[in-house]
């Protein structure tokens, strides 16, 4: 499913949005449909030209427009690590009636990020 509230990336020319199936993310293009399909535990927004990415193996990795995937450096990934990971907004968000039937975050108006409970948790001890 295509999250329009999770904009990954917006130039004008393509919008980029992030997609969710099973937990799992991905990105889509309104210009080249689907770039990676939902493979991810998360995708921060682009900065520039590239996107951090983190994989089923909770290792943080650099993608760019196409999805093509590159080792991150150790400073960036020090520093990606540290954020917190915050849930995704589902499309439901915005209109009250649609979230209360909403079958994708039962009306919650977002999608739970499982990595970023477990992340948050592990940061606090609790695990």
């Amino acid at each position: 499913m295509i999250l329009y509230n999770e904009i990954l990336l917006w130039d004008y020319e393509e919008v980029i949005y992030k997609t969710v199936s099973n937990n799992l993310f991905g990105m889509f293009s309104t210009k080249r449909g689907e770039i990676v399909e939902p493979s991810f535990l998360h995708i921060f927004p682009f900065e520039g030209s590239q996107a951090v990415i983190i994989d089923q193996n909770e290792e943080y990795w650099m993608t760019d427009f196409n999805g093509i995937i590159d080792p991150l450096d150790d400073e960036s990934e020090a520093l990606y690590k540290s954020f917190i990971i915050k849930n995704s907004r589902c499309n439901c968000c915005n209109d009250v009636e649609l979230q209360k039937r909403c079958e994708m975050c039962n009306g919650r108006g977002q999608i739970e990020n499982k990595y970023g409970s477990r992340q948050l948790a592990k940061y606090l001890g609790l695990t």
